[in-house]
């Protein structure tokens, strides 16, 4: 079997169990190093105080099927201390982009895990504050040498005490004791660029801490967490792996009969559609609340349905108990055509790749159609009884970003006001006409601290118009801020149906006579008004005007940012190397004019 075909192969797996995850591995792992070539991929360490043997095999499964190569470093067994205090360790040595730091509290506590009130109060305060301590000390040293993302779990409250129902009557129970150390490291890493907490408790709920742990296992391998669990624990562990790859969903986009509400509008009235507070409309009415709450956060809604056009905008504008409005959607197909090719205009419209939509519908043949004919859609069948809809949906977890910013939050009214700019682009009938009505300006500012999430983010996020797409957390973000020999510019793009935020960032490395663009990228909300050109006749004007010679550019291909290809050849760059992986272009700023955009305001600060 070639690579490709074990590859598409393990995707066409069905898998659940650990033993079907260890299956799958053995299948594709001679396939390892070629697919390592060929897959975008970072490293993952970690470190843990009781044994996981082959969770690394199943994480490796769940990046392939994200198309991710993760790269596992799976620290020897219960010498997480010494991995962390030496800097000659495994881990170091394997520099991990992120680390998973995975403490089980029993161990750490030792006897008095199970007899906790054989010391005085203060003296089990005191281990508790130790911990605590001891935790932050690891964090802290993890984010000082590597400068990359860290993600410590909380730990399990456990469901027994020795004082039984008397615990919390006790001055410092064990429940709350445990409680106020997870409480103190959840406050501990929110001043902290790049460390997160994983919040292990919450996922032993969620599963049953009665099922957590196998205990037959435990005693025999001092494994704490049951193998049944090791797939599910590594879904949580790509909540933070996609997003530091750019693999992230960023628009839903809905039907609406029998999804968005209970009925079909086309063959009833609205007072026979099931939609409201109370009743058998209360799941369509929670649903369409938890899609508020999304759009509020920054991810894209519409609408793909097939309805009577002027059926469905009446239901949604004039039915007194729907939860969102038209202008909670960003783009509107509701039509007879077929879904499939709904979907791609969608895309295009919302200039956004394909494979960062979800799909939700009711009707089994055009959810199967959507998932044959596009795969890379994540396509879900709303559930035949209602009442498991919200249950159902909640369970998503493609929508994690590891920041969030002004911008996501005001990214709903943004692709509102993107419809508005079509509208008007229907008017005209010469397309630079439209662009000197929008009356554009471009806010370009030294980046700064107040910056950072958002500047990490878009580098993270930007795949289409992102020239090398180099993923950077906030620290290295940062560390091109305050290098002498280096700056970071945002780029806010503000028209005359709004400000769209920070939008683009460029970081140039300074040599003597040159500069040298590290990073080029503009969101694909703003491409098409010719944007790029006028940041890139700023930055030859800034060049020019402190002597430098040449501005130097690079192109990396990607599977998405094919639209960028031939921007520095179109800017009048002119190609000096090409090794097979990346395009490296020049611009003689001595002997060449840069392009001229006069219809963009440049606004500088």
């Amino acid at each position: 079997m070639t690579e490709t075909l074990a590859y598409h192969d393990l995707k066409r797996r069905e898998l659940t169990r650990f033993l079907d995850y260890i299956q799958a591995y053995n299948a594709i792992k001679n396939d390892l190093p070629g697919l390592k070539k060929k897959i975008p991929g970072l490293k993952v360490a970690i470190l843990s105080s009781f044994t996981i043997t082959g969770i690394d095999k199943i994480l490796q499964v769940k990046g392939l099927l994200n198309d991710i190569f993760v790269d596992v470093y799976l620290a020897p067994y219960d010498q997480y201390f010494s991995e962390i205090l030496n800097r000659e360790s495994g881990l170091f040595s394997f520099n991990p982009d992120i680390v998973f730091l995975f403490i089980d509290v029993a161990r750490i506590l030792g006897d008095l895990y199970l007899n906790p009130f054989s010391v005085p109060t203060n003296e089990f305060k005191q281990r508790m504050e130790d911990i605590t301590n001891e935790m932050k000390k690891y964090v802290d040293i993890l984010l000082q040498r590597l400068n990359k993302t860290i993600v410590l779990h909380n730990f399990e409250v456990p469901t027994h005490s020795p004082l039984g129902i008397l615990d919390s009557k006790n001055q410092l129970g064990l429940f709350e004791a445990i409680e106020h150390v997870n409480g103190e490291l959840r406050d501990f890493v929110k001043n902290k660029k790049n460390a997160y907490i994983l919040d292990y408790d919450r996922f032993c709920s969620l599963h049953g801490k009665e099922h957590v742990m196998d205990h037959k296992m435990y005693y025999l391998g001092d494994i704490k967490l049951d193998f049944e669990l090791f797939p599910r624990l590594c879904d949580e562990y790509m909540n933070y792996v996609r997003p530091l790859m750019g693999k992230i969903k960023k628009c839903i986009v809905l039907d609406l009969d029998n999804t968005l509400w209970g009925g079909i509008i086309g063959e009833t009235t609205q007072a026979s559609i099931k939609l409201g507070p109370t009743g058998e409309g209360k799941p369509y009415h929670d649903f369409q609340k938890f899609l508020l709450s999304l759009f509020n956060r920054g991810i894209i809604l519409a609408i793909n349905s097939k309805n009577n056009h002027d059926d469905a905008v009446q239901m949604i504008n004039t039915h007194p108990n729907m939860v969102l409005k038209l202008k909670h959607f960003a783009a509107l197909r509701i039509n007879w055509n077929d879904k499939v090719n709904n979907m791609k205009e969608i895309a295009e419209e919302l200039n956004i790749g394909t494979d960062s939509l979800v799909f939700i519908d009711d009707d089994k043949v055009n959810c199967e159609l959507v998932a044959s004919c596009m795969p890379e859609v994540h396509t879900i069948r709303i559930p035949e009884d209602p009442s498991n809809i919200l249950k159902e949906m909640m369970r998503i977890d493609l929508f994690n970003v590891l920041q969030l910013t002004d911008e996501d939050l005001e990214k709903g009214s943004m692709y509102s006001a993107q419809r508005s700019r079509n509208e008007l682009k229907a008017k005209f009938e010469n397309y630079t006409d439209f662009l000197k009505n929008l009356e554009i300006k471009l806010v370009i500012k030294k980046g700064d601290d107040a910056q950072l999430p958002r500047l990490a983010q878009l580098t993270q996020k930007t795949n289409q118009f992102n020239m090398t797409t180099k993923r950077y957390s906030e620290s290295d973000v940062e560390s091109f801020i305050k290098r002498h020999d280096a700056f970071v510019l945002s780029v806010q793009v503000i028209d005359k149906f709004g400000d769209s935020g920070i939008v683009g960032e460029i970081i140039i490395i300074e040599s003597d006579d040159a500069w040298n663009i590290d990073t080029l990228l503009l969101s694909c909300r703003v491409l098409g008004r010719n944007v790029e050109f006028k940041l890139m006749e700023h930055v030859m004007q800034k060049a020019r005007a402190r002597n430098i010679k040449k501005i130097i550019g690079h192109f990396i291909p990607t599977s998405k940012n094919s639209v960028a290809r031939s921007f520095y050849e179109q800017c009048g760059f002119v190609k000096i190397k090409d090794d097979g992986n990346t395009s490296t272009y020049a611009f003689d700023l001595s002997r060449q004019q840069p392009m001229v955009v006069d219809y963009i305001t440049i606004l500088e600060h």
